[in-house]
């Protein structure tokens, strides 16, 4: 703290407590930030002890799968879906997952692949597909 950091404080006391109720809160969110992700680590652990003794175990793949994918460790997070996806292949939740993971991966096409797919499960129907009925009128 220099000189004219300690004269501009004595003229602008309600800066430097808004300078330490956002260093307190700032530790705060840290804190428990920090917290947030240490149960997250410790559930990934866990649920791949548990998918060692069960591998094929489509609950905790597609929990796993999520939790990847808060962390931002979306290769891990790819893998279980996919793998997922091969026992459940009707698994709209894994493939609207695995799509964003595509997408911020820049696999722009397997992105779209995913989402096609996604549409056609949840409408019955391709998104690119023409769609001519009495209701439609052309112009």
């Amino acid at each position: 703290m220099t000189n004219e950091d300690i004269n501009e404080s004595q003229c602008h006391p309600l800066k430097i407590k808004n300078d330490a109720l956002t260093l307190k809160y700032q530790k705060k969110v840290y804190f428990i930030m920090g917290g947030y992700e240490n149960m997250l680590v410790n559930l990934t652990n866990e649920l791949t002890k548990s998918l060692k003794k069960e591998p094929n175990n489509a609950f905790e793949l597609s929990y796993r799968g999520k939790i990847f994918f808060i962390m931002g460790k979306y290769d891990e997070a790819f893998e279980d879906l996919t793998r997922l996806l091969k026992i459940e292949p009707d698994n709209i939740l894994a493939l609207k997952y695995r799509g964003e993971i595509n997408y911020m991966m820049k696999n722009y096409k397997k992105s779209i692949d995913d989402l096609k797919e996604l549409n056609q499960m949840i409408y019955g129907q391709r998104s690119d597909e023409n769609h001519n009925d009495s209701n439609t009128k052309l112009i």
